[in-house]
């Protein structure tokens, strides 16, 4: 079998009047806006400055109070381009940085500032967020998980760390922490982790650390204290795991801490003697709702931060008594593990003002935490599952993601957030698009009214949809687990259809909008349990067709329905047989985890391939070949949608919101919509880079001589055609590879001249 062959027009230019820009490809980024938090800090000399480190985005940087936030990750960690290959991959549960497991400030230098990292150790900032280092210089080599940091409150150059199994330990710094030596004496390494650090109020000598095993019965080890900065220590309890250890200033006797009792038990503890024996708040005992952080703010007020039901407590009274606050925040404001963060911060010069880090994005409060409001202009860290496009008005868009729902109108350049409530699945009515209906994790909403107002017509948990393009009151709703609905009247009522014992989730609905009786959804989730199913009278019976691997998305050619694409999450497959066989047309798609497959809807052989680790891809011979859309968009992507009118497409990505991209000419099918071209003009080659032919493409505005030529980049004439006379209009000339000798021209970058 012959090496591929590939070549590139990097290049083109041409000679001649009427000088035309090419239309070159441009991408924009603006939203929507919101951020998964796990780390906040408030510079404590200037309050209106405010960090917020996230999930997989890096640091962002307020400077008025929280209103708009910039990112500001220059040189801070980021994950190799090589681990960014599976949902297993870090990188792509995470995003292009690593998580920021908590941020401190200098308590000499509001500059400085560190950050904890899963994974990457530790990075330093000495101006103030807009330059990172890391600073790793002793600590392990590989999977450095920063699980607590303490600095010294008058000695800048005196740090301890904590780290996270399996490289887990205590460490020391003398140098402000350019390196670190581990702390002997402390069970290290393997399954142990270090969960909290903190000192005595006005004695930085006396310290508490506490310590975890993954090993241990319950993962219990216990709480230990030393008197002289660490150069002894003393085991406090060994009975159970203590994070966010919190002193009493006055009475150092008093400690708070979540405790972690046994298996999702964790509750808040509190010890009148120094650590050695607990008592647990009668309400805060229930498993079911754990407390995950315990966070002091000015003037000692104390929060308790709840997993599961109501979110937070405070207790303004050391503790005596505790009241739910911010309530009306979303989901659970939680980090990446018990201990990591804090997820809250409090202005030290006014304790009313309170920030809180969510899933969601950053909320602000200005009343002691009563109530809150969202801050997120600016913050780009939106994990996006849906992209839908209004069909009689491009410039509509709908994004759903675990964040919420968001609408443009305005092609992408603003987004307004409907709701924070978890959309999977998002379907427009093709009729009447102002009515539309989103599913997420909390069941299936409807609105007559362009999402701005919303109903709720089912429970569960909402993984597709799809509505009949003949009987838009004809609605399918794909429903974990394995389960399949049938609407009638607009979600009214519900018949189900298909229900499974393995389980898995419905993944894709199509229906054939020739023949409507005719359907299919694709399985995934399930190594094991997974395909094609079709159904041949409307949705009432179906059958198991096909296996052809974890079908993630459907396309049905719209006039030869028999022919069938599918992205399975490893190839792109096509059937000319409606489903009954398939074969493999994505071989040449570096990727293994497709995401989405669609058609350009003016010429169905154009076909865009999501990935979710290698950006889209695009054939223009019905996946003979393959190219990678060129462009620095995310490269996560979960959705997309092509409007081959406006020559625009939209991308969804995990984590780095919508993308939008401009002049994407594939297959130039808006030039040849105009009979007599206007301006003389060059196009882009189509597929570039390519390993078989190419399409160079050109019109005139008159008849006109032309001549085009292909040169090497120092100069040489690689291929030459004839000169000669051209018409007015679109003209193509498709390049084999082959030179003026008659051999394949050598793997490199060429230059097309028109003149």
């Amino acid at each position: 079998m012959m090496k591929p062959h590939w070549l590139i027009i990097i290049f083109v230019f041409w000679i001649g009047s009427g000088l035309a820009d090419a239309g070159a490809q441009t991408w924009d980024h603006a939203g929507p806006f919101g951020g998964h938090i796990i780390a906040l800090a408030i510079n404590p000399v200037d309050t209106n400055i405010v960090y917020a480190g996230t999930y997989g985005a890096g640091i962002f940087k307020s400077m008025d109070g929280g209103k708009n936030w910039t990112s500001f990750n220059n040189g801070f960690p980021t994950w190799l381009e090589s681990t960014i290959g599976s949902p297993t991959e870090p990188s792509w549960w995470f995003g292009n940085h690593y998580p920021i497991t908590l941020l401190r400030f200098n308590p000499n230098n509001p500059r400085h500032i560190y950050t904890g990292t899963y994974g990457s150790g530790i990075a330093q900032s000495a101006d103030a967020g807009f330059t990172w280092v890391k600073t790793n210089e002793g600590l392990p080599t590989d999977s450095i998980t920063i699980s607590a940091l303490w600095l010294h409150p008058n000695d800048p150059t005196r740090l301890f760390c904590g780290l996270r199994y399996p490289n887990g330990g205590l460490y020391r710094s003398t140098d402000g922490g350019l390196s670190w030596e581990r702390v002997d004496g402390l069970p290290s390494e393997r399954t142990y982790s270090i969960t909290t650090i903190n000192h005595v109020p006005g004695d930085p000598s006396t310290l508490y650390v506490g310590i975890t095993s993954a090993g241990e019965p319950n993962f219990s080890w216990g709480l230990l204290k030393t008197s002289n900065s660490g150069q002894n220590w003393e085991i406090v309890s060994q009975e159970f795991s203590f994070y966010d250890v919190q002193i009493d200033p006055v009475n150092p006797q008093k400690l708070w801490s979540v405790v972690h009792t046994g298996f999702l038990r964790y509750l808040l503890g509190y010890s009148n003697d120094g650590g050695k024996g607990w008592n647990f708040y009668p309400d805060m005992v229930n498993p079911w709702e754990p407390v995950l952080k315990l966070f002091a703010g000015p003037d000692w007020i104390l929060y308790a931060v709840h997993g599961l039901g109501n979110p937070i407590q405070q207790s303004r009274d050391y503790g005596q008594s505790w009241q739910p606050i911010a309530q009306p925040l979303p989901f659970y404001p939680t980090g990446l593990f018990p201990g990591a963060g804090p997820n809250m911060a409090a202005n030290q010069l006014d304790s009313e003002i309170l920030f809180f880090g969510t899933e969601v994005g950053v909320y602000r409060s200005d009343d002691g935490g009563q109530s809150v409001r969202l801050q997120e202009n600016g913050m780009i860290n939106t994990y996006i599952n849906d992209l839908e496009v209004n069909p009689r008005n491009q410039s509509i868009i709908f994004a759903g993601g675990k964040q919420g729902l968001w609408k443009s109108k305005d092609g992408g350049e603003s987004w307004r957030r409907l709701n924070t409530s978890i959309v999977n699945v998002i379907a427009i009515d093709p009729n009447h698009p102002d009515t539309m209906y989103w599913g997420g994790n909390n069941g299936l909403v409807r609105s007559y009214d362009g999402g701005d107002t919303g109903h709720k017509v089912k429970d569960g948990i909402i993984t597709a949809l799809e509505i009949r393009q003949d009987s838009s009151n004809i609605l399918f709703a794909g429903v974990y687990a394995s389960t399949l609905y049938k609407t009638s009247d607009f979600g009214n009522n519900w018949v189900k259809l298909f229900s499974e014992v393995n389980t898995f989730r419905i993944k894709d609905i199509v229906i054939d909008k020739h023949f409507p009786e005719v359907m299919y959804f694709g399985s995934a989730d399930n190594q094991l349990v997974h395909g094609l199913y079709k159904s041949m009278n409307g949705g009432f019976y179906w059958e198991k067709i096909a296996d052809p691997g974890q079908v993630r998305s459907i396309f049905l050619h719209p006039t030869l329905p028999n022919i069938l694409y599918i992205a399975t999450r490893k190839d792109i497959q096509v059937s000319n047989d409606g489903g009954q066989t398939f074969k493999s047309i994505g071989t040449s798609i570096q990727s293994g985890l497709m995401s989405k497959i669609i058609a350009d809807p003016e010429k169905p052989s154009n076909l865009f391939a999501a990935t979710q680790d290698k950006g889209v891809y695009f054939t223009l011979d019905a996946g003979t070949t393959w190219a990678r859309l060129p462009g620095s968009y995310d490269p996560r992507v979960t959705d997309l949608h092509f409007s081959p009118r406006e020559n625009q497409i939209y991308l969804a990505t995990f984590g780095n919101g919508v993308w939008k991209g401009d002049n994407i000419l594939v297959g130039i099918k808006q030039q040849e919509t105009q009979s007599i071209p206007t301006q003389f003009y060059l196009y882009p080659a189509y597929p570039n880079p390519f390993n078989g032919q190419t399409v160079l493409s050109f019109s005139l505005d008159k008849r006109s001589q032309v001549k085009l030529s292909i040169f090497s980049l120092t100069g040489r004439l690689v291929k030459s055609y004839p000169e000669k006379w051209a018409t007015s209009g679109l003209h193509k000339v498709i390049w084999d590879g082959m030179s003026d000798t008659g051999v394949p021209a050598p793997s490199a970058v060429y230059i097309v001249s028109l003149q």
